[in-house]
């Protein structure tokens, strides 16, 4: 019987077990898919870390570890956020009530475009190409749920904007999941059977030597999260990133899957165009490839060794080598792809075969060990881990920062909305076009009920990457927060549209391709007042002057009530004294400042600024300052006083003297235009200042100078237009 006989048999026999059993497609083990995704989302592998994510722009308190309660295989878990990734890793193999359904997609060769062709090519059993089904349009995977990138993008936009705790938990949780089950798929792309259209039905050919099999054993790969090893056979790996700018460039399959995330799975670069021209394996070595293209062009399976359908890796540029380790010959690739020393084993009974049938030698008898595992492992599984990991930092890479003001109703009894300053600070650069922008925000009631509170959502055409825009969002049917519930207020700003080239879309019949990008930023009310009916710390971090850092020549005093200052120099002494109390925006709150808008107005009241004697000083000078000062970029100031306690800074300061006792409502804008000062555009406040100052005299003095202010409130306000 000849060799083409048997393998006529064993094709036969492979397509009657695969019919018998439901056709059985491995990839790696779910346990080994499992522990990927639960290290790249705890170890942080790469700069993007999403624990840190979730807690600084989302506002999920304890990150990775907040359990999340949604319906799963007709139970409630409570799972960990990182456990639903681990669920999802399994998932996508293993539908709960019918197995290898799902699995089928999970190929792509990148060679033609295609998923598996099915049972020896006769498209029994085949599949989508695994790029097409990762980013099916929403609703349309079957069976067990729809876990494409376009369902998750919903899910998670979905979590930001619900109004409840329940779908909240519950979307974010179908989120975690959903990206699990899409790690799962491009880590498939290093299993070189799901690239070169190797059913391996079963794994029944090569049980032990079955290379998912060999990976599973967690004595030959360890993926833990918990301490951090990454290994095969005892020896560390390090993950090995795709290169992200690359993600910036548009998908290579602009048809079937637009999200430029395909291009981890394969970037295009390398193809077979024409039959006649053999594709480029040394384009495959760098971290610019996808990882279907890497995979394919340089390692082999069981059932597609050196075979006219796959032309790498080349025979032709193998040497035949033997490890000392088993005495065993190796083939080892050389050519212009990934050099691998253990391509192949060659048989045992090689000798004699070359010995007695010397006709056969073309025919090399090959297989692969657990030798060859081995070290395709070491090459395959860093990039698994790598490109998943790049993965999760490309779907949750935007990125918005926001300056808010409370808008208040005209009794200042209620906030009745927001203005936002939006700001894009994605990292990757990318511009945000065609979107909106949605606010949704919640409060404590008295009675302990949680109220959610909308607002009409805002277009954006534009926002590039580190530029601004200005929007005052009202609550909806004439909703308002009473002010004594505002330190309860939670808001969420999402913008949903086109990030880079993430861009929604629609097919012929409008229904939706691609869901679009989808950013969150979580914040709450930064409400500048200062009643000062608290501790001295007050609302805010205020700094205070106190007795002991003065020289040993009068007393210092700050107390509350009001915010009551005393600045006293004692007779017989002539070297200076100070008593400030302020409060710092710039590096404390904010890089740059507290955002002031053409709306924003200060509001404050001031019972007593008075001095008991005035210091002598020169004519036209004075040494006695007391004085409120707001301090702006680009040198700009306000100070407010009385008469003969101002100091003159510059000629981009205004000065401005107020009644006592009486409440005070300005326009921060039109007292710069009001003293005709340039105003900086943004203009940011970096600290407000309360100062009591003491000069230096040119003899002592012969009586005690005694400073005193009382302030009753200073905050700053957004009024609805």
């Amino acid at each position: 019987m000849s060799r083409r006989d048997y393998r006529i048999i064993d094709v036969l026999l492979s397509q009657l077990l695969a019919l018998l059993l439901a056709s059985q497609v491995y990839a790696l083990g779910t346990d080994t898919h499992a522990s990927i995704n639960h290290y790249v989302v705890r170890m942080a592998p790469t700069d993007f870390s999403l624990d840190r994510h979730l807690k600084a722009q989302l506002d999920i308190t304890e990150g990775i570890e907040t359990e999340l309660l949604a319906p799963l295989n007709g139970k409630w878990p409570n799972y960990k956020i990182w456990e639903w990734f681990r669920e999802g890793g399994i998932l996508e193999d293993s539908p709960w009530y019918y197995t290898d359904t799902r699995s089928r997609h999970h190929y792509h060769n990148p060679l033609n475009d295609q998923g598996f062709s099915g049972i020896a090519g006769a498209g029994i059993i085949s599949g989508e190409s695994a790029i097409t089904w990762s980013q099916k349009p929403p609703e349309t995977q079957s069976p067990d749920g729809f876990y494409s990138w376009n369902d998750v993008r919903g899910y998670f936009y979905e979590a930001l904007t619900a109004s409840d705790q329940i779908t909240k938990e519950r979307k974010f949780a179908e989120t975690f999941r959903g990206l699990g089950q899409l790690m799962h798929l491009i880590q498939d792309m290093s299993v070189p059977e799901h690239v070169r259209d190797d059913g391996h039905y079963l794994g029944a050919a090569h049980l032990a030597t079955h290379y998912e099999q060999w990976v599973a054993d967690t004595s030959n790969v360890r993926v833990d999260p918990e301490d951090g090893i990454l290994s095969v056979s005892g020896v560390t790996i390090e993950p090995l990133f795709f290169h992200f700018a690359e993600l910036k460039n548009p998908s290579p399959f602009p048809s079937t899957a637009p999200v430029p995330v395909a291009n981890l799975f394969d970037t295009g670069r390398y193809g077979w165009p024409e039959i006649s021209d053999l594709p480029d394996p040394s384009v495959t070595k760098d971290n610019a490839i996808g990882l279907s293209e890497y995979t394919n062009a340089n390692f082999l399976s069981p059932d597609t060794m050196f075979t006219t359908q796959f032309p790498y890796p080349l025979a032709d540029e193998c040497i035949v080598r033997v490890d000392g380790r088993n005495g065993r010959k190796y083939l080892a690739s050389r050519g212009s792809g990934q050099q691998v020393d253990h391509l192949a084993s060659v048989g045992w009974l090689y000798f004699y075969r070359m010995k007695y049938f010397p006709e056969d030698y073309l025919f090399l008898p090959l297989g692969l060990d657990s030798l060859c595992y081995e070290e395709y492992a070491s090459h395959l599984i860093p990039r698994a881990v790598g490109y998943s990991a790049t993965f999760l930092k490309y779907f949750f890479r935007g990125e918005l920062s926001v300056q808010e003001y409370p808008i208040y109703s005209e009794d200042y009894h209620a906030v009745t909305g927001v203005r936002l300053r939006i700001k894009n600070v994605t990292p990757s650069g990318e511009a945000m076009r065609n979107g909106i922008f949605s606010v949704s925000c919640g409060y404590v009631a008295e009675s302990g009920e949680e109220v959610s509170l909308r607002v009409e959502d805002y277009q954006v055409l534009e926002l590039l990457h580190g530029g601004e825009t200005e929007h005052q969002f009202i609550f909806e049917n004439d909703q308002s927060v009473p002010i004594d519930r505002f330190g309860s207020i939670k808001c969420m700003l999402v913008f949903k549209g086109d990030l880079g080239n993430e861009i929604q879309a629609t097919d012929a019949e409008g229904n939706v391709a691609s869901f679009g990008a989808v950013v969150g930023k979580a914040f709450t009310l930064s409400k500048f007042d200062e009643p000062w009916d608290g501790t001295l710390a007050g609302n805010y971090e205020w700094y205070h002057t106190y007795a002991y850092t003065q020289l040993e020549n009068g007393e210092t005093y700050n107390g509350i009530g009001s915010l009551i200052k005393e600045n006293i120099r004692w007779a017989g002494y002539s070297t200076p004294r100070v008593n400030e109390s302020y409060v710092l925006f710039k590096d404390g709150q904010s890089s740059d400042g507290l955002y002031i808008s053409a709306k924003s107005r200060l509001q404050f009241k001031i019972d007593e600024l008075w001095i008991n004697a005035v210091p002598p000083a020169p004519e036209g000078m004075t040494t006695n300052l007391q004085a409120l000062e707001l301090h702006f970029n680009q040198g700009r100031h306000f100070q407010f006083s009385q008469e003969g306690q101002f100091m003159y800074f510059n000629d981009t300061t205004a000065y401005a003297v107020f009644p006592l006792g009486v409440p005070i409502d300005l326009g921060i804008y039109e007292l710069f235009e009001a003293a005709s000062i340039d105003i900086p555009k943004p203009l940011y406040l970096q600290y407000i200042n309360f100062i009591q100052q003491l000069l230096m005299l040119e003899e002592p003095s012969t009586e005690e100078h005694l400073q005193r202010m009382k302030v009753d409130y200073i905050r700053i306000v957004e009024p609805q237009e």
